[in-house]
């Protein structure tokens, strides 16, 4: 694998992405990347405002999630043959690379991650990024250690294919590496719509702004009674609560059940 210049705006994933538009099949999410070194041929792309892996000719790149295969036959990465083939095209890794994952045996070979379990990916996060399988048509790319990694033939841009045939099919969307922000001990970056935002503890998200003289919804971020300043951040003297600040702006989360519901007028805080 050689590493591949991701353009400026996925390093600080900063952009304000369309509201639901990176939604995964919610059972079945595929979780942020572990490294910017993908193989030779993909990359990332933007398609329709959105950051996706493509292939060296600009193709979509696609996941056959093996996951919802294991029912279908002993071996789910045999699954595209025949009428499937004709509509999915693999992406393979090379005639001379060395398969490294198979199932329902696992990891094989000793170049992945000591630290990543052997046997089923029960949970994707665990998996390496970019790992190679025996596909049909020989040795094939999978990510995140469960999806094959297809493109669509005659149909290669197209996001039309998301949850197809039963969740089979995924669009490999590309979420950077999570931050490292400096800040409070609780505060920590999630993922929504493909875009990192901090977030409280319980996920609730951070915003700015002023709410001038309607502030019903805007709820200071409270500061521990030892809270210490740290970074930009700091605790502000005054008011009926101590308050987080940062750079000098007073920090609030959402009165709200959901984390995206934030006031109008407020920034959302992005690390």
């Amino acid at each position: 694998m050689t590493a591949h210049r991701i353009w400026r705006w996925t390093a600080a994933l900063a952009l304000a992405l369309p509201h639901g538009a990176w939604a995964q099949p919610a059972d079945l999410p595929i979780p942020a990347a572990r490294t910017l070194q993908f193989p030779d041929g993909i990359h990332v792309a933007r398609i329709d405002g959105r950051a996706y892996y493509v292939d060296a000719k600009g193709r979509l790149l696609y996941g056959m999630d093996m996951r919802i295969l294991l029912r279908a036959g002993p071996d789910p990465a045999l699954y595209c043959q025949g009428d499937c083939a004709k509509a999915w095209e693999p992406v393979l890794a090379g005639k001379d690379a060395k398969p490294n994952i198979a199932f329902p045996h696992g990891y094989e070979g000793r170049s992945l991650p000591q630290a990543v379990p052997a046997g089923f990916y029960s949970q994707p996060q665990d998996a390496p990024d970019w790992t190679i399988i025996a596909g049909p048509q020989g040795p094939q790319w999978v990510y995140k250690g469960w999806h094959m990694v297809f493109v669509r033939r005659g149909d290669a841009r197209s996001t039309r294919y998301e949850g197809a045939d039963g969740k089979i099919w995924n669009t490999l969307k590309f979420i950077a590496p999570p931050p490292q922000p400096v800040a409070p001990p609780d505060v920590r970056p999630i993922v929504i719509d493909g875009d990192y935002v901090l977030a409280d503890a319980k996920g609730r998200v951070l915003f700015t702004g002023d709410c001038g003289k309607d502030c019903a919804g805007w709820r200071p971020y409270r500061a521990g009674m030892a809270a210490a300043a740290i970074g930009p951040w700091r605790v502000a003297a005054g008011g009926d609560v101590a308050q987080w600040t940062y750079q000098g702006r007073p920090v609030f989360i959402a009165d709200a059940d959901t984390p995206e519901a934030i006031p109008p007028h407020a920034r959302t805080m992005k690390p």
